[in-house]
């Protein structure tokens, strides 16, 4: 992995704040690009003179990771804490939070909801999305909302992804950055439907104690309905069953084709598709029948 730029950035940051009876100890962390924060919720009478502080991340999970499900109790000193356990006393350094970034501000965002669903389709996109220092716009999936609907595009110039969705939202653009996947699959699978908010500068998913804040990819994404005929315009349009489709091109497969192409051959209410591999004279075929097919062959 990376290092982080900044070595602040390399902690967690706990924040205590006092709700009625409760206590909120809220947790952050950053690479200042992504920001995650999460809140758990406990007695006042647990968390005596708080103060704010931040403790290496590698260095706890470590820690937690081993140990059993049990009460801890942590107190915090200057340079250090340590974390009492049934069996055991451990010494671990921490840090001020005078250098830790703060969380970012949002300004006037677009605020909306839309099933989890939703968000699981996002992450999905990005196995069609590149990776290309000099072209960022392609490493993220653009997520769209307009006059013929909601939207989630990607494409690494190779091939394009286009899914509408069913959702009611305000109008918007914006192209979530890959470093957000696996933070986004969490929160989707934790709850059915999430808050978004997007402002000029950043991306806010959140549900519950969660709150994730993605800096948004700058630059303006290309024109993918230039690139799809509308379904009115189209001199071909044909219809597979999808599993049929997936395993007929994971069979094709076998021939190990330099230009990972096939050939598709339409006639009639059947398609052929074809691949081929010339350096080791292996050709695969593959015969489908459509569900429904409109157009010349």
């Amino acid at each position: 992995a990376k290092k982080p730029i900044i070595p602040i950035t390399s902690c967690v940051k706990l924040e205590f704040i006092e709700r009625e009876d409760k206590t909120l100890i809220k947790f952050m962390a950053t690479d200042t690009a992504t920001t995650m924060i999460l809140g758990i919720l406990t007695e006042k009478d647990n968390v005596k003179d708080p103060v704010p502080v931040c403790i290496e991340h590698n260095m706890m999970l470590s820690l937690l990771k081993n140990l059993p499900e049990q009460p801890l109790e942590i107190n915090f000193e200057i340079g250090h804490c340590s974390v009492k356990t049934e069996t055991g006393l451990y010494d671990i350094i921490t840090f001020g939070d005078d250098n830790f970034p703060l969380e970012p501000e949002i300004t006037d965002p677009i605020k909306f909801t839309m099933p989890s669903s939703v968000l699981k389709d996002i992450v999905a996109a990005f196995k069609f999305t590149a990776d290309d220092e000099l072209r960022p716009v392609m490493n993220g999936v653009h997520f769209e909302s307009g006059e013929k609907g909601v939207f989630i595009n990607a494409t690494n110039a190779h091939y394009l992804l286009r899914k509408k969705v069913n959702i009611d939202v305000p109008e918007f653009s914006c192209i979530f950055p890959k470093s957000s996947t696996n933070i986004m699959k969490n929160i989707a699978g934790e709850y059915d439907e999430v808050n978004i908010s997007i402002a000029d500068r950043n991306i806010v998913v959140n549900k519950g104690t969660m709150k994730a804040i993605f800096r948004r990819v700058e630059g303006m994404y290309p024109n993918v309905t230039a690139v799809i005929p509308s379904p009115d315009n189209a001199k071909t349009r044909i219809t597979f069953q999808a599993e049929h489709m997936s395993k007929a091109i994971d069979r094709l497969s076998i021939s190990e084709s330099a230009t990972n192409l096939c050939v598709v051959e339409k006639k009639g209410v059947f398609v052929t598709m074809t691949s081929k591999n010339a350096d080791i004279n292996i050709t695969a075929a593959e015969t489908l029948e459509t569900k429904e097919e409109r157009g010349e062959d």
